[in-house]
């Protein structure tokens, strides 16, 4: 199983309704909604410089957002593989 950990560099700069997350050895900034941030602060202050599996994802989703199983894989799936393409978080080597 794949681990995975989050970039170092990424900062997250937060306004009204939505919030920055810049990648500065890219010079990418993407925009995301106040939830989304708040999910990526939230685990980054749980995992802090860990690797964690898929499997530690959707535990974090079931225990902290009250998702059914189900529901916990399918988004773990999608924050996964939207996080590697935009190289938010980074693949570590199998477990």
């Amino acid at each position: 199983m794949h681990r995975y950990a989050f970039s170092p560099e990424v900062y997250v700069e937060q306004f009204d309704d939505d919030a920055i997350l810049l990648l500065a050895n890219r010079d990418l900034m993407l925009t995301v909604n106040l939830a989304a941030s708040q999910l990526y602060q939230a685990a980054r202050a749980v995992l802090g410089d860990q690797t964690f599996s898929r499997c530690d994802c959707t535990a974090f989703l079931i225990e902290n957002y009250d998702l059914p199983s189900a529901e916990a894989r399918r988004q773990t799936r999608v924050l996964l593989a939207c996080g590697l393409r935009h190289r938010i978080l980074v693949k570590g080597g199998p477990h």
